[in-house]
Formats: C-alpha cells, sequence, structure tokens
C-alpha cells in the first residue's frame, strides 16, 4: 500500500515518475547479472514475474527502464535520463530494501543526487534485514515515511 501511495502522489503532481523493471532481455537469460544468478533471481521477458501488479502499472507517459542487476545506475542508462529531467532529488521506494534498494541509495548518493528513502514502501526478506538496511543507509538518504513526505 505504502508504495502504491507514494507513486500516486507524483503522479497527481505532475512531476516525473520512474519505474525500473527487473527482467532479462535473453530469453534463455544468458545476460543474467553475477548478483542475480546468485541469488537465483531469473525473470525472463513477458514471462509471469516480470509482469507488474495494476496497483503499480506505469502510465503511458511514464518512463520504464529494464534493469539487469541489483544496481539499476550500473544496467540502465537512469542517470543520464534524470540529468537530462533536470532531477536533483530522488525519492526511493521498493525491494529488496538491502540489495538493490541501497545500491540505488548509496550510488545516487554518489552522483550527487539528495535521496530520500521511503523506509515503509520497502521490503526485505526480513524485518531485520530490513532495520539493518535502513541504519547502514542513514548516511547516504533522508530516511522518511510515506506519510512524513506526502502528509
Amino acid at each position: 500500500l505504502s508504495l502504491s501511495l507514494s507513486l500516486s502522489f507524483p503522479r497527481r503532481k505532475e512531476t516525473e515518475t520512474d519505474t525500473e523493471d527487473a527482467f532479462l532481455f535473453q530469453s534463455d537469460c544468458r545476460d543474467n547479472s553475477r548478483d542475480y544468478a546468485v541469488s537465483g533471481l531469473i525473470v525472463p521477458r513477458g514471462s509471469w514475474g516480470a509482469q507488474v501488479i495494476d496497483a503499480l502499472k506505469p502510465g503511458d507517459d511514464e518512463i520504464v527502464l529494464p534493469k539487469t542487476s541489483c544496481d539499476v545506475f550500473v544496467s540502465t542508462n537512469l542517470d543520464y535520463v534524470l540529468r537530462c529531467l533536470g532531477t536533483r532529488h530522488l525519492l526511493v521506494a521498493g525491494g529488496l530494501t538491502d540489495q538493490c534498494v541501497e545500491s540505488c541509495v548509496r550510488h545516487a548518493a554518489d552522483l550527487g543526487y539528495n535521496v530520500t528513502l521511503l523506509e515503509d514502501a520497502c521490503i526485505a526478506h526480513s524485518e531485520e534485514a530490513h532495520a539493518q538496511a535502513l541504519a547502514s543507509m542513514r548516511g547516504f538518504c533522508r530516511v522518511r515515511t510515506v506519510q512524513q513526505v506526502f502528509g
């Protein structure tokens, strides 16, 4: 619910919303990154696992970037797109908090973005992993709830 709410606010305010889909381009998954292979994440394009649930489906004018590794900045052109749009502040949400989300937050901070992490719009395999990731990211971003950001 929090992730859906965090996406609905920018849509109402006519700001940019970028989403990422984690799937592989090759049907045999030979383009799988090392981290995805080790984690057992094998999601071919068009498969059931690559489908976006209705509550999170991007709109017609929203940008969707297919990602094939844990770090969205490594396996997409997200940085280029954000700079073309003049984006300086990122709201980050998603899963897994201690993997893809943390990679995104740290990389974005290193690239000079101001980052706010929506802690209740993220998920990990356990509450402990989620809490540890949040604690380790505090030096790279502001950690807030959806309510604190959007009221």
